[in-house]
């Protein structure tokens, strides 16, 4: 909670949700874009919300804000174990650019850090 709290906190700083039927949180973005770069911090995604497109629609959105903003790129850093992450970005055009070891210790293990390439001003590259 402090962290989400910090994030939304940034002036800087961009979150959108999704809510459910109820008002119950279904899924969840948040990012920052300064000084012509981008980095998406979270996504998530309620279990039994998964596999609905939500994750997605999200980092396009949060990809269409950052280009708006001027981002040439995006990064972001997922557990390199994470197999349903890191299809999520490479489906939406992710690469690996580096490797951080042991990132996610003692519970997780390496973060592969990703990137995007973008337009910025949303203009057609």
């Amino acid at each position: 909670a402090e962290g989400w709290a910090r994030e939304l906190g940034r002036e800087d700083g961009w979150t959108e949700v999704v809510e459910g039927d109820r008002g119950d949180l279904l899924a969840a973005c948040c990012g920052w874009v300064a000084a012509g770069e981008a980095e998406v911090l979270r996504v998530m995604t309620r279990p039994e919300a998964r596999r609905r497109g939500l994750a997605g629609d999200l980092l396009a959105r949060f990809r269409a804000a950052a280009e708006a903003a001027g981002a040439a790129r995006i990064f972001l850093e997922v557990d390199a174990g994470n197999g349903a992450a890191r299809a999520l970005y490479a489906k939406h055009g992710f690469l690996p650019v580096g490797r951080r070891p042991g990132y996610y210790a003692p519970f997780g293990g390496d973060a592969l850090v990703l990137s995007l390439a973008c337009r910025p001003g949303g203009r057609p590259s």
